[in-house]
């Protein structure tokens, strides 16, 4: 084996060591920052949903619905509940993942630096075909779709805030006057068509 073609080993592993590097540099920080902006999310989501309960007890005293007063409360508090459990399962799921793919990256790059030893060792065809071999368990990593958590818990917990806020300010109306008004309503507008 000559110097140059050692050298041309040399290179081609150390810039496969640096990308593979640079990859798990440049996933942790997109993977961090989608955690940051799921976090925020989820947040201010429990923020409107405590605010809009909070304000639901400070008006009990006038419910014209205990049951749906409570009904919408218990769908808000409910919808922070879910919002935790989520985030929690969220964060343990992210974790696992970034782990998986720190070491199995971890992996690609002890393999390439262990190559280096065997450089003034072997023969050159040895050592292109170690390269090769090496290349194909690179790829290897990149042939199983990057997963990111499903966020679709966030539009449920959105959805459970919904329907505990509906339930909350419809326990403050008086259903006869609002069927009474409905009924006169649509009185008015089917004499305006006819």
């Amino acid at each position: 084996m000559t110097q140059d073609e050692i050298k041309e080993l040399i290179s081609e592993n150390e810039d496969v060591i640096n990308i593979l590097i640079g990859i798990q540099r440049d996933c942790s920080e997109k993977h961090e920052r989608i955690r940051e902006r799921a976090l925020a999310h989820t947040y201010h989501l429990m923020t409107a949903i405590g605010l809009v309960a909070g304000f639901g007890f400070t008006a009990v005293d006038t419910v014209y619905s205990l049951e749906r007063f409570l009904v919408g409360e218990l769908f808000l508090l409910s919808g922070i509940a879910i919002a935790i459990w989520f985030a929690k399962a969220g964060f343990i799921d992210e974790m696992k993942y970034t782990y998986k793919w720190s070491q199995d990256i971890r992996t690609r790059v002890k393999d390439r630096i262990q190559m280096r030893y065997e450089f003034n060792n072997a023969d050159v065809s040895t050592i292109r075909n170690k390269m090769k071999e090496l290349k194909e368990k690179d790829l290897n990593l990149f042939k199983n779709p990057i997963v990111i958590a499903d966020y679709k818990w966030l539009g449920i917990v959105f959805y459970i805030f919904i329907c505990g806020g509906v339930f909350l300010l419809s326990s403050f109306v008086d259903v006869h006057i609002f069927i009474q008004t409905f009924q006169s309503y649509i009185s008015y507008v089917t004499k305006f068509l006819m």
